[in-house]
């Protein structure tokens, strides 16, 4: 039987700064877009695991390995939109936590988590002021959230929350890749004015609480892993070849990158 949604919790009033209320609105607009077209007796059933998840994307593939087995570990998913990954965490066999800046966005996660009958405790929050415990979970996932955030006040909320030895993993854009800048620079109304992606200096700041951590990157030419273009994704398998490739050969290359993969240990 689907274990029943839990409650969400609330955290403290989100800060009516700019930046703030700006992210806000531009993900609660998006999120009622959705959420106007999505049916109440929606039932989600074919929902796949992380694990497989990750054999399908490539800058995801080294994430199992790190996280190495999800079942009745504690995860908590920063930024977490409509909840497209943390379904998958749940269906991995994680008690999963996940939270959004944005009221809308969480009604949304809330309503296919109810249609995947999977048990998730979301919540209202921003990523800086965590209201969850010391020291209480085993891995945090932040997946194209981290440039939304102050990264410093971010890093030091999640190396407190993580249990000694517990895990974190940030998948973000990174600033250098030529495309992707002329992409950004050609498309303002896709992003806020706040948002901006990683830097060298931003990764630095990240991983500096931790005691281990590691980078890698992906995309040089495939900066179109997870688009539905039939023509791209017929040309995927041989990009990333390519890039795996240059990467492993060309080791000045990765800068440019258009995916920055991050890991660290508390």
């Amino acid at each position: 039987m689907p274990c029943p949604l839990r409650v969400t919790r609330r955290g403290p009033p989100v800060k009516s700064n700019a930046r703030y209320a700006d992210e806000r609105e531009f993900s609660d607009i998006a999120a009622e877009k959705t959420l106007a077209n999505v049916p109440g007796d929606l039932k989600l059933s074919n929902i796949d695991s992380f694990e497989d998840l990750c054999g399908k994307i490539d800058y995801l593939r080294s994430v199992p390995a790190f996280f190495r087995s999800l079942r009745s570990k504690r995860v908590l998913e920063l930024g977490c939109g409509n909840g497209w990954i943390s379904l998958r965490f749940a269906k991995s066999g994680a008690h999963v936590w996940a939270c959004d800046i944005s009221p809308k966005m969480i009604e949304l996660a809330q309503r296919y988590a109810r249609a995947a009958g999977v048990n998730i405790t979301y919540d209202t929050m921003i990523c800086e002021e965590m209201t969850y415990e010391d020291n209480f979970f085993d891995f945090v996932f932040m997946h194209m959230a981290l440039h939304h955030c102050d990264i410093a006040a971010t890093a030091k909320q999640i190396h407190r929350v993580l249990k000694p030895g517990g895990k974190a993993l940030i998948i973000e854009d990174y600033a250098y890749h030529p495309l992707m800048r002329i992409y950004r620079a050609l498309t303002p109304n896709k992003h806020t004015s706040h948002e901006r992606p990683l830097t060298e200096r931003d990764v630095s700041t990240f991983v500096s609480p931790f005691s281990r951590q590691s980078v890698q990157w992906s995309g040089l030419f495939n900066v179109f892993e997870t688009t539905g273009n039939k023509l791209l994704q017929r040309l995927r398998p041989v990009v990333r070849r390519i890039d795996a490739f240059l990467l492993a050969h060309v080791s000045s290359l990765a800068k440019y990158s258009r995916i920055v993969v991050v890991k660290v240990v508390k």
